[in-house]
C-alpha cells in the first residue's frame, strides 16, 4: 500500500506519458477492487449461514397439519401465528433470492461489435476466446498506455459488479434482519398463547 501511495503522491510521475508506476496503480486498483468482491462473497456466505440457521429453528417447532388448523378452535393466536409464519417464510425467500443475486450479479455490457465493447487481455472471457499464442503475442505487445487502459476498463466492470453485489447484499440483509424480527414475535405469540 506504500508503493501505492508513494506512487501517488508523486505527481511528477502522474503527469504525461502512462509510466510503470502508472500502469501499476491501475492494477493495485483492480486487485484491490477484486479483493472487494470476495468479501462481499464472504458477507453473502454469511447470509445463507443465517438463513438456513431460521430456517431450521422454524421448522424445529412443533408443527401442525392445515387441517387440523381448520378442524380446531380458530383464535387471535393462531391467526397471528400463520401471519408471522408467513410474512417470516416470505422475508427468508426474499433475503435468499437477494444473496442468490448478489453471488451471480449480472450487468449489461454493450454489444460485442461496438465501440464501447472493447477486447480486453484482463477479462477471462476475452483471454479464453483467444488461441494460445494470439494471447501471449498480444500481452506481450501491449503498451503502458495500453494496458494502463484495459485495467482501468476492467476496474469499472469490477466497480458496476460490486455496487450490483452491495445493493443486493443490503436488501438480503434487511430482510434477513426482518425475518429474525419475526421469528422472536412467534415465539413470544407461542409465549402468551
Amino acid at each position: 500500500m506504500e508503493e501505492f501511495t508513494d506512487a501517488f503522491t508523486d505527481s511528477h510521475s502522474l503527469l504525461g506519458d502512462t509510466t510503470d508506476k502508472k500502469v501499476q496503480m491501475a492494477w493495485q486498483l483492480f486487485v484491490s477492487l477484486e479483493y472487494q468482491v470476495q468479501v462481499a462473497d464472504r458477507k453473502v456466505q454469511a447470509v445463507f449461514g443465517l438463513n438456513a440457521f431460521l430456517v431450521a429453528a422454524l421448522s424445529l417447532q412443533s408443527q401442525e397439519p392445515l387441517r387440523e388448523i381448520v378442524q380446531g378452535a380458530f383464535s387471535f393466536s393462531l391467526a397471528m401465528d400463520l401471519l408471522l409464519k408467513a410474512a417470516f417464510l416470505a422475508c427468508v425467500c426474499i433475503a435468499t433470492w437477494s444473496a442468490l443475486k448478489a453471488l451471480s450479479p449480472r450487468i449489461k455490457m454493450p454489444e460485442k461489435g461496438s465501440r464501447a465493447r472493447r477486447s480486453s487481455l484482463f477479462f477471462f472471457g476475452d483471454i479464453q476466446r483467444k488461441e494460445s499464442s494470439e494471447f501471449v503475442s498480444a500481452f506481450l505487445g501491449l503498451s503502458n498506455t495500453e494496458a494502463a487502459e484495459q485495467i482501468l476498463r476492467q476496474s469499472q466492470v469490477v466497480s458496476h459488479i460490486l455496487s450490483t453485489k452491495y445493493s443486493f447484499l443490503r436488501k438480503s440483509t434487511i430482510f434477513l434482519l426482518s425475518a429474525l424480527a419475526i421469528w422472536v414475535l412467534i415465539k413470544i405469540n407461542e409465549f402468551f398463547a
